[in-house]
Order: C-alpha cells, then structure tokens, then sequence
C-alpha cells in the first residue's frame, strides 16, 4: 500500500508542474495554433490526474492516518489552524472584489457583468472552508484543505469541455467563455500550487503564511482584470480595448 502510494504521489506533484508548463505553453503559443490547441488539451488533462491523485490519497489513506484519537476541541493547534483558514478565505475573497471593482473601474461602466470565474472562485473559498471544517474536527490536515482551488479548476475545465459541444452559439460568445474557463482554471492551480508550494517551506498555518496569501492574491487580481479586459476585446471589438 505505501508503494502505491508514494506512486500517487509522484503522479500528483508531477502532474502539478505539468498543469502549470502547458498552461503557460498554450498563453504563449499563437493563438488557434496546433501547439496553442494541444497544450490546452494537456494543461486539462493533467488538472484532472492532479485533483485524481489527490482524491485517490484521501480514499486510501482515510482519515485514519490523521486521526490519533485527537480532535479540534481538544487540540488548541486546531482551532488556530481554523483560524487561519479563515484568514486565508478572508485575504483571497477581498483580492477577489478588488480585481472586480478594479475591471469595474478601467472600463468605466456599471453593467458589466462579473465573469464567471468571480463565482466559481466565491464557491472555491466556500468548499475550501466547508471541507477544511469537516477534516479539522476529525483532525487537522493540511493539504486537503485546498480540495476547493482543485474544485474551481475543475469547474472550469468541465465547462470547457461542455462548451466543446455547443456548436451552435455564438462564436465571439464561444472565445470569450472559452477565455473564461481557461482563465479560471489557470487561476484555480496557479493558487493551489503556490500554497502548497509554500508548506513544503514555511508553516503554512502560522501568520507567516501572509506573503504566499499575497502573492495568490495578486495572482488573482492580475487574472481577473486580464480576463475581463481580453473578454470584454472579444465581444465588443478592437476598439472597446482602447
């Protein structure tokens, strides 16, 4: 059993910095190109054996090898560690209504609409804090409390994929929502990753998490405004993004 799962582990690190290189291949590669197509494909691909590892680890391992007879109301260490959850959800969410209010103010109008990746990414922090909850009263684990950034990936990715089906729609509709779900999803990992990154070096659950939390944040904040900016260039023409 520990072979198998040091193997699934490999898989899912490796499959981590795979998400990341095609994700940044197919943002590079001309647009519509083969290579742009292709890498789009693997950037989803490898998202999925990414969130698969990690459920797979969950359902092998149980919770088992977090319990030790200890719970979140007899371990100090876990009410702080649910403290700190929230603090992240709370920073994430407001770089979250800044990059909104911020794609608000550049196009100088009050009806544009938020895109999408705004509420996946608002049901994101929320399945993060709900599944955080349900594991700390177990016992405090780390890694799976990110399981929401992997959910808002895979939401958008999903979408990608039904959106493969929908032959019928618009075209400029068919690029800007496609912008959408790439960018959601790209955003979804790029968080994932950075955090989890982070508690291989520092203690993620101490306040000394800020500057990570900053760094997504800002990560965030830039895809959200590129986002609107390129999707809003689709559906109105060159001349909206002057």
């Amino acid at each position: 059993m520990e072979r198998i799962l040091d193997i699934n582990l490999y898989v899912h690190i490796g499959a981590g910095f795979a998400t990341l290189i095609f994700f940044w291949i197919q943002i590079f590669s001309r647009k519509g190109s083969p290579l742009h197509v292709f890498s789009g494909r693997l950037f989803m691909l490898a998202g999925f054996m990414v969130a698969g590892a990690a459920a797979t680890s969950v359902i092998l391992r149980g919770h088992g090898a977090y319990q030790q007879g200890i719970t979140i109301f007899s371990d100090p260490d876990g009410f702080q560690a649910a403290a700190v959850l929230f603090y992240i959800s709370v920073m994430v969410s407001v770089f979250l209504w800044a990059g909104a209010v911020l794609a608000r103010y550049h196009h100088r109008t009050d009806d544009l609409p938020l895109p999408g990746l705004l509420l996946r990414a608002v049901i994101a922090i929320a399945a993060t804090a709900a599944f955080a909850a349900y594991v700390f009263i177990l016992k405090p684990a780390l890694w799976p409390a990110l399981a929401g950034a992997f959910a808002l990936g895979l939401n958008a990715c999903w979408d990608q994929v039904k959106l493969l089906f929908r032959r019928g729609a618009d075209p400029k509709r068919r690029l800007a929502e496609h912008v959408t779900n790439m960018f959601g999803a790209g955003l979804a990992f790029h968080v994932a990753f950075i955090l989890l990154g982070s508690e291989r070096f520092i203690d993620i659950w101490q306040w000394g998490a800020t500057p990570p939390i900053v760094l997504v944040g800002v990560v965030i904040l830039i895809g959200i405004v590129s986002e609107k900016r390129i999707r809003r260039s689709i559906l109105r023409g060159p001349a909206a993004s002057q």
